[in-house]
């Protein structure tokens, strides 16, 4: 948890990474019915913008 030569883009805070670390992992421990109710619960929640659409946003912005 505290190894800093773990190299995330700035874009992505530490937590995002780790919350996706912990879903593969789950995801990769889970029978068939686990992987369903892990992916029915994210499923509530907004997609997470991915790296290209937050750089094209952040280029955007700083246009503004």
């Amino acid at each position: 948890v505290y190894d800093n030569s773990i190299v995330i883009p700035a874009e992505i805070t530490r937590e995002e990474a780790y919350n996706a670390l912990w879903i593969n992992f789950f995801r990769g421990i889970s029978t068939q019915k686990g992987v369903a109710e892990i992916d029915r619960i994210i499923s509530q929640y907004p997609r997470p913008l991915t790296l290209a659409e937050r750089r094209a946003q952040k280029q955007k912005n700083d246009k503004e």
